[in-house]
């Protein structure tokens, strides 16, 4: 947003306080139609998530069932060392996967790794890599670090100043907007 700087003449907080208003009417609104939004998808979530799951379970079912014809079959199916054929409708086969650590259903890395670091095990933890905002700003401050050469690294320094803000009372708001 672009706040013009021409020296106005000063306004009365009469005025300052009907700006507010307007600018929290609009965040009303904004908010009453995220809402209204977000029902809507979670009508249309709800009402697929029921034959979503049927499918899913009948494609786990159907490909459990494959699987087991194939293996049942697979000397007739793979002579020699093949491992893959090629059908009407597809192909399928067996290849070897190397072991792999994988998350648990329903477990982000984030927790993981803290259950991970709980149990003492930080040496199994990664670590990653990110900038030290803290420490970019002491050296940019005691000049060991030049702010052209952060920029050639993608960081960018930008001094702290002033800065407006406002917080809206969405009760007064409210009780103000007439209900349509």
């Amino acid at each position: 947003m672009v706040i013009s700087k021409a020296k106005a003449a000063p306004v009365k907080r009469e005025q300052v306080d009907q700006k507010l208003l307007a600018v929290g009417q609009t965040v009303l609104d904004l908010e009453l139609t995220e809402a209204e939004m977000q029902r809507e998808i979670d009508a249309v979530k709800a009402r697929y998530a029921r034959p979503l799951h049927e499918q899913r379970e009948a494609e786990k079912a159907a490909g459990q069932a494959l699987r087991l014809a194939v293996e049942d079959s697979r000397p007739v199916l793979f002579p020699g060392k093949g491992k893959t054929i090629s059908l009407l409708f597809g192909k399928c086969g067996f290849r070897m996967q190397p072991d792999r650590v994988v998350l648990a259903e329903g477990v982000t890395g984030e927790q993981a790794a803290t259950l991970l670091e709980n149990k003492q095990l930080r040496h199994l933890i990664r670590i990653s890599k990110e900038p030290a905002k803290d420490s970019i700003r002491q050296r940019l401050a005691d000049g060991e670090v030049d702010a052209s050469l952060l920029e050639k690294c993608g960081i960018i320094f930008r001094d702290g100043g002033e800065d407006f803000w406002y917080k809206i009372d969405r009760a007064s708001v409210r009780e103000y907007t007439p209900k349509d």
